[in-house]
């Protein structure tokens, strides 16, 4: 999924909940008159299908990032040379504090 299926996704919620909220007026029903159902896209609360759409888009942007930074850091690591690629890993190593013994 990218972030444009998710607006358009969104889109369709939201248009089903307003397209809802409009019968409401227009049928002039309370509210408390509707089982709980009738404010659900799906049988998913709206208000869960923002939450979700949310950490998408978040997870989606993420994964770009990451993907930016990968890049960047074999650009980096293929400039290097054998010595420096091996003082990098041992640095690395050590970061991680691993007991080797």
């Amino acid at each position: 999924m990218d972030i444009s299926t998710c607006v358009l996704a969104h889109a369709t919620v939201h248009d089903g909940k307003m397209n809802i909220e409009k019968s409401i007026e227009a049928l002039g029903v309370d509210e408390t008159e509707l089982n709980k159902k009738t404010m659900k896209y799906l049988n998913t609360d709206i208000s869960d299908w923002d939450a979700d759409f949310h950490t998408r888009i978040k997870q989606i942007r993420n994964n770009e990032k990451l993907q930016k930074y990968r890049e960047a850091i074999n650009i980096f690591e293929n400039g290097m040379s054998d010595n420096d690629k091996t003082t990098l890993a041992i640095t690395k190593l050590n970061k991680m504090d691993i007991n080797f013994e």
